[in-house]
Parts: C-alpha cells; structure tokens; sequence
C-alpha cells in the first residue's frame, strides 16, 4: 500500500511536471507568437507610414501645388470667363475635378474668344484690302511695318519693296518736307529736320491726330495731293512705339476747289479777276502804300461803241471783243499790275507803285491808243472800239477804297461827258469844265450833284451820282444830235440798265433796315 501510494505521488509530481513544461511551453510558443505579431505589427505600421509619406511627397503636394496654379490661372486669365471660384471639393481628388471644370470652362471660353479674334483680324483685314485710302505703318524710327492694298493702288509701290526697308520719305515731296521743316522750327524756336522725325514734332505741336494736306510722289514720277491723318501708335504701357497714317487722295478735290475759287474771284469770260479779288488786292496794295509811303493809281476803263458790235454781230462776236481787249490791255501793264472786269464793257486797272499822277496817266493813255486800234477777231469780224478812262491817285484823291473807287468813276464819266475816247484825271477835272460850257447848251444843261442829296449810305449815293452822269451824257446826247444816234441810244441803255440795279440794290438795303414803306417803294 505504501508502494501504491508512492507510485501515485510519483505518478502525480511527474504529470505536474509535464503540465508545468507544457504549459510553459505553450507560454513560450504564444509570447513568441505575440512578438511576431508584434513585429508584423510595427513592419505593417511602418510600411504604412512609408506609403503615406510616400504619398504626401509624390502626389498629395504635387496636387495641391496643381491645384494652386490651376487656381490662379483661373482667376488671373479665365476667372472672368467662368464667372464663379474654383470648386474645393473634400480631397485632392475633388479639388483636381473642380479645376479641371473650371480649366474646361477656360479654354472653351478662350477658343471662343481666339475665334472671335481671327474673325476679328479676318474683317479688318478685309477692310484693310478694300479701304482707297493708303494706311501706312512704321516702328518709332519711321520704318515702315504696315503698306495696305489701298497704299499700293495709290502709290504704285508693293509693300515688298517697302515694309522694313524704307520710311515714308520714299514717297514725300522733299522740298514741301523742308518748308514744313522751316515753318516749324520758327514755330517752335527749335531746329526741326526734314526727316520722319518732322511727323512726330507736329503730332506733338499741333495735336495727335495731326490732319495737314501733303503731296505725294507716285513710284512713276506723278504727283497727288493727299490728306494725311497722322497718329501715335502706343504699347500696353503707352509708350510710343510707332506712327499710323491714313492718307486720302484729294487730288480731284482740289483741283475742284481750286476752279470754285478761281469761279468764285475770277471772270469767266476773259480770266481777269473780278471785283471781289480787285477789292482784296486793292485794300492790300493801299496797305502796302501807306507802308512804303507811295501812290497807287486805279485806271476805270469803258468800252466805247461797243454795244453796236453786239447789236451788229451777236453776243459771241461781242465776247470774243472782250478776250480781245484783255489781252490787249494786259500787254500794257506790268505784272505787279492787276487788270478786273467789273461788268458788261467796264474794266479796272490797279497800278501799285507809282511815283506821280503822269505816270498813272502815261499807261492810261497807252491803254486808250491801244484799244482805238482795230481788233481782227477770231470769227472773222474786224471792229474798231475806243474807250473813255477815268484815273484816281492814293492818297491824293481818296484815302479809303470807297472813296478812291467813286472818284475814278466820276472821272470816267466825265470821259464820257467830254465825247469819250479820252483820259481825265479826278484831280483835274476841273480843266475840262470851260471846254464843256463852251460847248453851248448841249453842256450848260446838266444836273449838278449837291451834298443835300447825300442819304448817308456810301453805295447808294455812288450810285445816285452815277445815275446823274448817266441823265447828263444823255441830255448832252439829245443836245447834240447828229452822229448815227448810236450814242443816244448807249446813254439811254446805260441809264435804264443802272437804274433798275440801283432800284433793286437800294430796295434790299431798304428791306435790310426794316423800312415800313418798303412795298409802297417798290410799286412806286
């Protein structure tokens, strides 16, 4: 029993000690199993962490940096186009969707805009080919960079030959580029050459635009008068990198301009100047004389017998007379003379410069044989004609146009009244009277101009004491009889012409001053 009992303490120590080593086996095996674990732990952690890293550095920062320039592309060049902030969606992701949105919405809107550009730069192009006017670019040292169709057409150039190779001097007129120059250098007190740098100085002067007519020089040697609308061209800064000219040929229209004007202060008929450039030059020639302390002479000249020529042969025959008879006066004067035709048969002659009275009656008399030759005309016709001329000196006879004017007229009729074809002088008239009175009754019978008769109006009073030396060479006219009427019938045309001038002119200074009686005038 003791031996049993031994046995079964032994048996149970030794199945302790297996379950002691099994469990402590199983211990071991399972804090291995923990490390390793463990271990597997820390490397997943670990990986994990490289990854994020690994992420962090090669995308996530990469994208926020995309997005952050996509973001300012956006608002520096499409926001305006899109019209709203970039979306910010919750990740990277989302972020990169919402700009590329936005991106998309840019570049649709920036096609858009480059097409409507080319469509742009298409139209002006084709308003550049088609537009007459020559519009011709250059860089800021006048070379030029622009040579439209219009400029071609106009010039005779090819933009070839032209464009970065040579200025607009190629085809400016030198000599009117050195007077601009000179003008301008004396306007401004500082030297201006006759170089492309001429255009920018007047730009600065007179104004940008600057618009002035020009003469150009076609390739073929021809010449056009142009306007020339000048302008700076200026970078986005504004600074000046450039000129832009529009030039229109207004050649025709100048030439048209120039035939009004001559139509407007020149004679049809025989190209004389009328009487409103005899005013202007002679106000200049009196000017000119008070300055230089000479005389001047102004020579009324009428046609003697020249209303039996139209009569006898017609109007044309008539005009061919009076191209004839400016020639020949013409011949008689010098060229700082002006000879007018005032009307019908009457003629002006200024003569400037004159030293004395016989001088001025030296050409008259000149003038006076010269018209009492005989004219073959070019139709065929051979008429005689004289002419009664009427002289006035400045200053001794009149100081002012007016009165230098009515005093060469009172000296022409009194011409008339002495038998015409001859010369007086107004300050001498007084040496006619006793000739006259000796006449007999043909010159005692005469109106006498008083000075109650004066209304005050120069024009009206000249013509009044006109119409009184037309009643007297009239009257002197019926005295005499004799001759072939022809001269009655002159003084009497004369009359009834001037008076219906005078009636008309007398009634539109009436109307002008508001006279009440006006109607009862004019039935009157």
């Amino acid at each position: 029993s003791i031996s049993a009992l031994d046995s079964t303490v032994r048996l149970a120590d030794a199945i302790n000690r297996r379950a002691e080593a099994y469990t402590k086996q199983m211990l071991d095996q399972a804090r291995w199993r923990i490390g390793v674990s463990l271990g597997l732990i820390v490397v997943v952690l670990a990986m994990s962490g490289f990854v994020v890293w690994v992420m962090v550095t090669r995308f996530t920062r990469p994208l926020n940096d995309v997005i952050r320039r996509i973001d300012k592309l956006l608002r520096e060049q499409s926001g305006a186009a899109t019209g709203k902030p970039p979306a910010t969606g919750r990740d990277e992701l989302g972020k990169v969707q919402g700009a590329l949105e936005l991106l998309d919405e840019a570049i649709a809107a920036r096609m858009q805009s480059e097409a409507a550009l080319r469509k742009s730069e298409r139209v002006n192009a084709s308003i550049l080919a088609c537009a007459p006017q020559a519009i011709i670019g250059t860089d800021i040292h006048g070379m030029i960079t622009v040579f439209s169709p219009g400029a071609e057409k106009m010039l005779g150039y090819s933009a070839v030959e032209l464009v970065g190779t040579r200025t607009p001097l190629a085809f400016h007129d030198p000599k009117e580029l050195e007077a601009s120059a000179a003008a301008l250098s004396r306007e401004t007190g500082v030297e201006v050459g006759p170089d492309f740098g001429l255009f920018p100085a007047r730009m600065r002067l007179k104004g940008d635009p600057d618009e002035s007519e020009w003469t150009y020089i076609r390739k073929d040697g021809t010449r056009l008068t142009v306007m020339l609308a000048l302008t700076f061209l200026r970078d986005e800064s504004g600074e000046i990198n450039g000129c832009l000219g529009v030039a229109t040929d207004i050649t025709e229209r100048t030439v048209a301009a120039a035939k009004i004007s001559r139509m407007a202060y020149y004679d049809h008929l025989t190209q004389l100047p009328n009487s409103l450039l005899l005013k202007d030059r002679l106000q200049m020639a009196m000017l000119q004389a008070r300055r230089d302390g000479t005389r001047l002479a102004l020579l009324l000249i009428d046609l003697d017998r020249f209303k039996p020529v139209n009569d006898s042969f017609g109007h044309a025959v008539g005009d061919l007379l009076l191209k004839a008879v400016a020639e020949r006066m013409q011949s008689c004067l010098r060229e700082s003379d002006t000879l007018a035709r005032i009307g019908g048969d009457e003629f002006v002659a200024l003569l400037s410069g004159i030293h004395a009275a016989d001088d001025a009656l030296s050409v008259a008399e000149k003038l006076r044989q010269r018209l009492g030759e005989s004219f073959e005309l070019e139709s065929g016709h051979v008429v005689s004609i004289a002419c009664s001329v009427g002289v006035a000196i400045f200053p001794d006879d009149g100081e002012d146009e007016i009165r230098l004017q009515k005093c060469a007229d009172d000296a022409m009729y009194a011409s008339k009244e002495a038998g015409r074809d001859c010369v007086t002088l107004f300050g001498r008239m007084q040496e006619r009277i006793p000739a006259m009175v000796s006449g007999g009754a043909a010159s005692v019978l005469r109106l006498v101009w008083h000075k109650s008769f004066q209304s005050g109006e120069p024009d009206i009073d000249r013509e009044h004491r006109k119409l009184f030396n037309h009643v007297n060479a009239l009257l002197r006219a019926m005295m005499q009889g004799g001759e072939d009427g022809q001269h009655l019938l002159l003084s009497l045309d004369r009359l009834i012409r001037d008076t219906r001038i005078h009636f008309l002119h007398e009634e539109k200074i009436l109307g002008a001053c508001g006279f009440a009686g006006l109607e009862k005038h004019v039935r009157h």
